[in-house]
């Protein structure tokens, strides 16, 4: 008998993944101590509980079991092939894992067999979304009839296969693709969206025939099938990675891929997967040659053992950007993110009118031409830090829209351009603007280093309203989203102003680590957790150190300080929170902004003070400008160096709701071109409930 001492302890990986799982069928096996000539030693009665590539489970039938523990054993299993050999690590009396000393293919391959039960782990999604308002129904219809959605209907003999053509007044005309069975209305049509399927409850409208006739739904159910969009895959992109226990090759054709994962037809039982099996190095080839490496993870085996999803880990190197790139090049064949010039953007800026809001003119930013022009250079050479999404054209650019990681777990959405008119190029306007923020969206939500999603609305702007003020509305979530009302200001540091007196006894400075502390406190008690955690008014992160790391690699600048007038006791009674960006990277200067923040009832008096205080900190650091956030509803504070930009709304959103806000996307930009969206409700600025007084700030 080998000594528990000459034995290594037992190696046992709990996500290596099994083949069987608990259930009725738990095969009887026999357990024996492994011995150098014969098998003398007494049988030990065990079944299976879960077999995985190099660890087996068992249950004991019998007591004794804890007394292999550490031994190295020898297990039977009926006359389906010779012992399996391995070392026990006992778990409790009645539990043990074997981890297998040289596991085999054609073993494990006949266990396979024997699971006869085996089923892959099922992947909850959220319960489905019920929707019964007819106009949200009407733009669900209109957006799965312009983007042909397939759908089908459950029949028993075979399904029926349709694609939505038209709406007809109020009926929805089906081509059938595919005829099966004969279903009874009424009927549930399920068709595909964006990144869910809608269940549409209907009545049959006219005879069994291509066409078909059905009612406009009643009520609607959206599911969400997954997190990320998917694409299908050209015929030639095959994966090849080499089993991690049993070292062959499995090499099988790709039937779809996503940002998070990728899915092929292969032979379950043949190649050895199950949920759960980490692979470490899987290779994507195109055309013979290796255009990503990554490792991944076996997410799903169906139910046949026909059909492998994989869920993909990549790197934050080249490996990550390569896998990215071509994801983004399958989702998005008409946009890109990569590829542009300054230039280019610039004359798209002036041809959209970007140049020209708030009555501003082409030639008020020529001074800021060449910073734009390096800032953006900079971010094309770092993609992980933010890029501009750009729809490409004959013309040069049609529109863009920019994306940035502006705080340590948030990106910032900002400068969108398009071209005037319904249609660019053939292509529907509001398509272009609807495909720009999918490509930017998903591309932030594929990002490892973002949990929010900032966006600054004004109330004219119709599009921005329905990207983000009626999907907050829908999806009302104070731990995931919140609007909070602000009314930006240029301050002009060219226009002179008398300063504000300071109290008598009372001191401006730079706040302290404990009076940062202050700030951070008195704004969680004000805002909601999404505002203050996607901002970083943590005192761990309050002054950006891991944010301006990045920033500083890049090549660009990323600065916040804190300035406090303090009492005649030294107890602060306000503060002043300046942000500091890359000169041109916005065009606005919505990057370069102070907030005031009453630290004490009543400390909003000393705005104009701090306003003065942070006027000369941007001019020490070379700056013609900053904006002032004013936050609340309270009016702008008149003065000669304060421009109003129009009242707006900062709009913040979780990246775990990103994918309903793709879909949303989907719902709400199919549109007749000859029609326009309507304009935004006069209540939809509705700020997210704040657990104190916004009036506080003012």
């Amino acid at each position: 008998m080998t000594s528990t001492s000459d034995v290594p302890p037992p190696r046992f990986i709990a996500d290596e993944g099994f083949l069987l799982r608990p259930g009725p069928l738990r095969p009887r096996a026999t357990l024996r101590v492994r011995v150098r000539v014969a098998r003398t030693s007494p049988a030990l009665h065990v079944r299976l509980a879960r077999i995985g590539a190099g660890v087996i489970e068992l249950a004991a039938e019998s007591i004794g079991l804890e007394a292999l523990d550490g031994h190295e054993v020898e297990l039977e299993i009926a006359e389906l092939f010779e012992p399996v050999v391995g070392t026990l690590a006992v778990i409790d009396v009645a539990r043990a894992v074997l981890v297998i000393a040289a596991p085999r293919a054609s073993a494990a391959r006949s266990l396979f067999m024997l699971a006869v039960t085996n089923e892959a782990p099922s992947i909850r999604p959220p319960p489905p979304e019920e929707i019964r308002d007819p106009a949200r129904i009407l733009s669900v219809v209109r957006a799965l009839v312009v983007n042909e959605a397939p759908g089908r209907i459950r029949a028993k003999e075979k399904d029926f296969r349709l694609r939505p053509r038209r709406l007809d007044s109020n009926r929805v005309v089906w081509d059938v693709l595919e005829q099966g069975g004969t279903p009874t209305s009424p009927l549930v049509i399920e068709c595909s969206g964006y990144g869910a399927s809608y269940a549409l409850s209907v009545l049959l409208a006219g005879p069994w025939a291509s066409p078909l006739f059905t009612t406009l739904p009643r009520v609607v159910h959206r599911s969400r099938f997954r997190r990320m969009p998917r694409a299908m895959a050209p015929g030639e992109l095959m994966v090849r990675f080499e089993h991690p226990s049993f070292l062959f090759t499995v090499e099988r054709r790709i039937g779809d891929l996503s940002e998070d994962g990728l899915g092929f037809r292969g032979i379950a039982i043949e190649d050895l997967l199950c949920p759960g099996l980490t692979i470490p190095s899987v290779q994507v080839i195109r055309a013979g040659e290796v255009v990503a490496t990554l490792s991944a993870t076996v997410r799903s085996v169906s139910r046949d053992g026909e059909r492998v999803g994989l869920a993909v880990h990549p790197d934050g190197g080249d490996r990550g950007r390569d896998w990215s790139r071509l994801v983004r090049e399958l989702l998005h064949e008409r946009t890109r993110s990569t590829g542009y010039t300054a230039d280019s953007l610039w004359n798209l800026y002036v041809d959209a009118g970007y140049l020209s809001l708030s009555g501003r003119k082409p030639a008020d930013f020529a001074a800021l031409r060449d910073s734009f022009g390096r800032a953006t250079e900079r971010l094309l050479a770092a993609p992980a830090l933010g890029y501009h999404v750009v729809w490409p054209s004959d013309r040069g650019l049609d529109a863009s829209v920019a994306n940035v990681l502006v705080y340590s777990r948030a990106h910032l959405g900002f400068q969108m351009a398009k071209r005037p008119g319904k249609e660019l190029g053939g292509t529907v306007g509001k398509e272009i603007l609807r495909d720009i923020h999918w490509h930017t969206l998903e591309e932030a939500l594929g990002s490892s280093l973002s949990d929010f999603w900032i966006g600054y609305v004004q109330p004219n702007t119709r599009f921005s309203n329905l990207l983000y003020c009626e999907f907050q509305t829908r999806f009302r979530d104070p731990e995931r989203e919140c609007v909070v009302p602000i009314h930006p200001a240029k301050v002009e540091l060219a226009t002179e102003v008398e300063p504000e007196a300071t109290e008598p006894g009372f001191e401006v400075g730079v706040a302290t680590l404990a009076e940062i502390g202050t700030i951070c406190a008195a704004i969680q008690a004000t805002f909601l957790k999404p505002y203050w955690e996607s901002q970083d008014f943590t005192e761990e992160r309050f002054d950006l150190s891991a944010l301006k790391e990045k920033w500083k690699a890049a090549g660009l600048e990323r600065e916040r300080r804190a300035i406090v007038i303090r009492d005649p006791r030294g107890v602060p009674e306000a503060a002043l929170v300046a942000e500091v960006a890359e000169p041109g990277l916005h065009l606005y200067g919505l990057m370069d902004i102070a907030r005031v923040i009453p630290l004490v009832p009543g400390g909003a008096r000393h705005t104009l003070r701090l306003l003065d205080a942070a006027r000369d900190y941007y001019r020490s650091l070379g700056r013609s400008s900053f904006v002032y956030f004013h936050e609340g509803t309270a009016p702008l504070p008149a003065r000669a160096d304060l421009h109003s930009m129009g009242a707006a709304s900062l709009c913040v959103i979780s990246m775990t709701l990103i994918p309903d806000l793709l879909d949303h996307l989907f719902e709400h930009m199919s549109w007749d071109p000859r029609t326009s969206l309507p304009p935004p409700p006069a209540d939809r600025f509705i700020p997210s409930p704040s657990v104190a007084d916004l009036s506080l700030l003012v």
